[in-house]
């Protein structure tokens, strides 16, 4: 293919392209705190804080907590010298 064919093709190809961005609809501009109209935000439920507060207990010592440990109250150091199954 010689090289006044290739241009003619790449110039024909610039020119699809433009016609074709010039139809696409033009985004709206970028807002501020879009997350907030994604969905609910679980910052401020009970409920979610409480899970945290479980799986906090479990990445530090590997085990689940004991049926009497409620969210707030201290987390055990791991027994390193345990051994673990």
């Amino acid at each position: 293919m010689s090289a006044q064919t290739l241009e003619e093709r790449v110039a024909a190809l610039e020119q699809k392209m433009e016609r074709v961005e010039s139809a696409l609809p033009t985004a709206p501009p970028a807002q501020d705190r879009w997350w907030e109209k994604v969905g609910p935000s679980f910052g401020d439920d009970p409920v979610f804080a409480a899970m945290l507060a479980y799986g906090r207990y479990f990445r530090i010592t590997g085990q689940d907590p004991p049926p009497n440990w409620k969210p707030g109250d201290p987390i055990p150091e791991p027994n390193y010298d345990e051994e673990r199954l």
